[in-house]
């Protein structure tokens, strides 16, 4: 009988020791916590726990009718050219000032860009890269030369080099033949990112 006390006293111990041990390990268990800033929650059916949702702005250019949706985080010039909305670029990165434009109002966040794109005085007058002002709000801005822009849709062509020609000592006229992908519309001011086989990581826009 005294073993069967013992025996007892000690699975009670035992299931005592273990239920303080969950207790510590729920207790040292990290919390994760997601960014409140410009987000809204819902609620899933199988849990309590909420979940941000990105928030959708609408970006407008002065002059034109339509408004484009824009994602947190997500540029001007991506956020025009994904629908088809027309505005000056060329790299895409900062570095060649093709996509200024005027902001007039709303919440940016502008990423690192070369001093030759945009001088300073430019950025005192509220001239922008489209390609590096990140949307965080409603946001409006202006093209700086008002004209007609025809987008062309973006297609990948693969071509065949078809004649080589010395222009002058250092300049060489390319023609190609395009195979597949065509056909190619051009409208001034327009150009193309060439890619070649044995230089596939370095295109250039020509």
């Amino acid at each position: 009988m005294a073993f069967g006390f013992a025996l007892s006293m000690l699975i009670a111990l035992s299931m005592l020791i273990a239920l303080s041990t969950l207790g510590l390990v729920e207790a040292a268990r990290p919390r994760y916590e997601f960014p409140t800033r410009n987000c809204r929650y819902e609620t899933a059916f199988f849990t309590n726990r909420r979940r941000p949702i990105v928030m959708t702005w609408m970006i407008t250019v002065a002059g034109d009718p339509q408004t484009v949706p824009a994602e947190d985080g997500e540029t001007v010039l991506d956020a025009l050219l994904r629908h088809g909305v027309g505005l000056s670029y060329s790299c895409q990165a900062g570095n060649c000032g093709s996509c200024k434009c005027e902001h007039i109002s709303g919440e940016i966040l502008e990423l690192e860009y070369s001093e030759h794109a945009l001088l300073p005085g430019e950025r005192a007058r509220g001239i922008v890269l489209a390609c590096r002002a990140q949307v965080w709000s409603d946001v409006e801005v202006r093209r700086l030369i008002v004209e007609d822009f025809v987008m062309h849709p973006s297609r990948v062509m693969r071509c065949r080099v078809a004649e080589l020609d010395f222009v002058t000592h250092d300049v060489l006229r390319l023609r190609l033949a395009i195979e597949s992908g065509g056909p190619y519309t051009f409208s001034p001011g327009q150009f193309a990112k060439l890619e070649f086989p044995f230089a596939a990581v370095t295109p250039r826009d020509y």
